[in-house]
């Protein structure tokens, strides 16, 4: 449930592309998150993901009761898209990949996470919505959403560049 739940979350950061309604998007999304408005917060998920999770309603309760068990031990420090990758045309949608860098301070000092996120638009990239990939394979995700495309680039943990805690502001 977690891991489900850091598919959802894991993609708050600021925007790093050069298309303008994918950056208001994607800072929407974050922005939404940071002020704990969760109802706000799902329009940006992916419709598909609700199928996982049990609907909109359940997500958003699901998401309030993670960040009360996050407390104050645990916020987080800086997050970033970048590196767009192409923009493919896949079954009335496009889709893009970028890399995600989070840097979340925890008890144990602060703590480095990459992943990739699928931007997805239906309406021609007028909006956007997201899919956190949590360095799961493409194999997997595809399963999860076969309208994906395989010529997507999900990349593994390792094949992002590391980015160093103490000099991310």
């Amino acid at each position: 449930m977690k891991k489900l739940l850091f598919l959802l979350i894991g993609s708050l950061c600021f925007a790093q592309t050069s298309n303008p309604n994918l950056n208001r998007d994607l800072n929407g999304m974050k922005n939404s998150f940071l002020k704990k408005d969760f109802e706000t917060f799902v329009e940006y998920i992916y419709p598909k993901s609700f199928e996982l999770t049990g609907g909109k309603s359940n997500t958003v309760m699901m998401m309030k009761m993670m960040y009360a068990k996050m407390g104050k031990d645990i916020s987080i420090q800086s997050l970033t898209y970048k590196n767009p990758g192409k923009f493919i045309n896949q079954n009335n949608e496009i889709q893009v990949t970028i890399d995600e860098e989070s840097v979340i301070k925890t008890p144990n000092g602060p703590s480095s996470n990459k992943n990739t996120v699928i931007a997805i638009s239906s309406n021609k990239g007028k909006n956007w919505t997201f899919i956190n990939t949590l360095n799961q394979s493409k194999e997997n995700l595809i399963k999860a959403f076969p309208n994906l495309s395989k010529k997507l680039e999900i990349k593994s943990k390792s094949a992002i560049p590391k980015v160093n805690p103490k000099t991310k502001q």
